[in-house]
């Protein structure tokens, strides 16, 4: 947990939870992934370990279910990865 503390305080970028509420509504509520109403946590597009930013840019809404299975992915290659 302090790792990833540590991580997100050298990253570059930031969003408001009011950026964070658009984005949500932005995507009707619906996880990024899978397109399912659930809970939605704080995914980033590019994970911040690879050099993503924490700028709401960067931000997608994700399931935990989903966002879990992604791990270390990018967007794209996660969706490439459930598409096959």
């Amino acid at each position: 947990m302090a790792r990833r503390r540590a991580r997100m305080r050298a990253a570059t970028g930031e969003h408001t939870v009011q950026q964070w509420l658009e984005k949500i509504e932005l995507h009707a509520g619906c996880c990024f992934y899978c397109g399912e109403q659930k809970p939605l946590t704080v995914d980033h597009d590019v994970p911040i370990t690879r050099g993503g930013s924490n700028d709401i840019t960067n931000i997608l809404p994700a399931c935990l279910s989903c966002n879990s299975k992604k791990g270390v992915r990018t967007a794209r290659e996660y969706l490439a990865l459930r598409a096959a």
